[in-house]
């Protein structure tokens, strides 16, 4: 994995919603309050909060083969747990792989997922 150059943020446009929650994405980019990551043409953009590593987004084809590098990002952070929010339900069967269970749904309608550390 690698920490992936601001200029390749356009790679996680379709994930990050709408173009407002694009622009936040990249200002919290630009103000290193997140990191873009990027593994076999799959992109996050990765924030640490109080309550755990968050994935902010995640875009690509390879999805499960970044996953274990999230893992060990989080458990070298000592963070509790990994949050994860999206709106594609489809991804439930690849979250249920890594042990995150459905917490919640956001105000703007985004599925909360957790995996406790």
């Amino acid at each position: 994995m690698r920490i992936a150059h601001s200029s390749e943020l356009e790679n996680i446009k379709t994930a990050a919603g709408n173009l407002n929650d694009y622009a936040e994405i990249k200002r919290q980019i630009d103000l290193s309050q997140a990191l873009l990551v990027e593994f076999q043409n799959c992109y996050c953009v990765l924030r640490l909060d109080d309550d755990g590593l968050c994935v902010v987004c995640a875009e690509g084809q390879n999805l499960l083969k970044i996953a274990p590098h999230i893992v060990r990002i989080a458990k070298t952070l000592n963070a509790p747990s990994i949050v994860f929010h999206t709106k594609r339900k489809a991804l439930q069967r690849y979250l249920r792989a890594f042990n995150f269970n459905y917490e919640m749904t956001d105000t703007s309608g985004h599925f909360v997922y957790r995996m406790v550390l």
